[in-house]
């Protein structure tokens, strides 16, 4: 809301308000999942199935928005999603944990994974009819007080949130707002594919940002993985 005297709203009561709405409840839903998978299951078996969200996004936008597809978009795409999950992947972690604590998420990261990539898609033409910002304050409306009703029905954190967490995670919610509305300019500007993939690539630049500020070491297959998601972005960009 601090933005709008800089993009003002642009939203009405119509039809593509019910994306938006669609969106934001499950999103709230999306939230709470992805909260758990990662409490439960190991994080690069998470971050690598939702790998699966961005590739439904992907193709639901070229089959029924029917957006653009060539040779070089389909094998960008593909080579970004499989750079960002080899960044994720630690063989060597995962090799000494027990397959029921591989598998445990697996199950609800696939569900919260085939969620996120479907309304993603009904995000992006909310976005093409009205605009980025404006969608991005339409669905935060839905999104914030689903999620309290939703966080109403779990347990308790048994540790309380500290000055300190407030802080960051108020840092985290600033950078969070940011990044969905420079999302949503993206879609209007240009392809729901096209902004889909290039969000998978996340993995890759919090892999980077570890080691240039946090003196973390890339794996080998991490470093492969961040050349092959350079190629597969180079790819997307020739015309």
């Amino acid at each position: 809301l601090l933005f709008l005297p800089l993009f003002g709203l642009n939203l009405s009561f119509n039809i593509y308000l019910l994306p938006i709405a669609i969106f934001g409840i499950v999103m709230a839903f999306v939230f709470i999942l992805y909260c758990r998978n990662l409490s439960i299951g190991p994080p690069a078996i998470v971050q690598s199935i939702l790998r699966i969200g961005t590739l439904i996004t992907f193709l639901l936008a070229i089959f029924f928005l029917n957006e653009a597809i060539t040779p070089l978009k389909m094998t960008g795409g593909l080579l970004i999603i499989f750079g960002a999950i080899m960044v994720s992947f630690d063989i060597k972690k995962l090799l000494n944990k027990k397959f029921e604590i591989l598998t445990k998420a697996v199950p609800l990261t696939i569900l919260q994974a085939i969620l996120g990539g479907v309304i993603f898609v009904l995000l992006g033409i909310a976005t093409k009819h009205f605009d980025g910002f404006s969608v991005s304050v339409g669905s935060r409306l839905f999104i914030v007080p689903a999620f309290l009703l939703i966080s109403l029905t779990q347990a308790k954190p048994k540790n309380p949130i500290t000055k300190t967490s407030w802080k960051i995670l108020f840092f985290i919610a600033f950078i969070d707002v940011i990044a969905f509305i420079l999302y949503n300019m993206s879609v209007k500007i240009y392809e729901v594919s096209f902004a889909a993939i290039m969000q998978g690539t996340i993995p890759v630049v919090t892999a980077i940002i570890s080691f240039l500020f946090f003196k973390e070491r890339l794996r080998f297959s991490q470093k492969l993985g961040i050349l092959i998601t350079v190629i597969g972005v180079i790819s997307l960009g020739i015309k």
